[in-house]
């Protein structure tokens, strides 16, 4: 049954960068409206950071947050492999804020994201912390490594299937302690309620 509350957007502060346009705007909210959908909070004003998002159970936590990352006009990336990016898929994954990521390189991930920060004004990197819609009982810890190197703030973004929200936590500084920072963030992701609780 379609839920008829509309999908809440909040103003966004002018630090962080923008995307997109009013139709893309549309296309986010749209969706988000007909099915109860609505976005709690907004990042941090920041114009660098890693979003980490989830908990991620099921395809429909991408679907979710790519329409919000629309309905907000907010500027994001996301990491692709580079192999993806050959004509005609080229403009369009880059127009959904993909970055290749080459694997064979000499350079590692973490290392290629820090030179994507550091070449930038404004970066904000989304995550699936968990890398895999399987159980987990540890996050890959290459987003730590990739904010703290950076110097940029991690930001939890939890996707509560229950209550039809998307909600920003505050931001967490790497300290160098990563069980402490990744048990703040996990704490906040864990008070969402997943499409798939018992993959969470």
């Amino acid at each position: 049954m379609l839920r008829s509350m509309p999908a809440v957007v909040p103003a966004l502060p002018p630090e962080l960068p923008r995307d997109g346009n009013v139709l893309t705007e549309w296309i986010g909210q749209t969706p988000m409206r007909l099915f109860g959908w609505r976005i709690v909070g907004t990042p941090p004003a920041l114009s660098k950071m890693v979003i980490v998002a989830g908990p991620h159970t099921s395809a429909w936590d991408v679907v979710i947050a790519f329409a919000g990352k629309l309905a907000l006009r907010l500027d994001v990336s996301f990491m692709a492999k580079h192999t993806l990016f050959f004509w005609p898929l080229r403009p369009l994954l880059r127009g959904f804020g993909c970055v290749p990521i080459d694997r064979s390189g000499p350079h590692n991930v973490v290392d290629q994201m820090v030179e994507q920060f550091a070449s930038r004004e404004a970066f904000l990197l989304v995550l699936a912390p968990e890398g895999t819609r399987r159980h987990v009982d540890r996050w890959k810890s290459g987003f730590y490594h990739i904010a703290r190197t950076a110097g940029v703030p991690i930001v939890p973004a939890a996707i509560d299937f229950e209550n039809r929200w998307v909600r920003f936590g505050p931001p967490v500084q790497p300290t160098g302690d990563v069980e402490a920072n990744v048990t703040e963030l996990k704490r906040f992701i864990a008070e969402a309620h997943a499409r798939h609780p018992e993959l969470a």
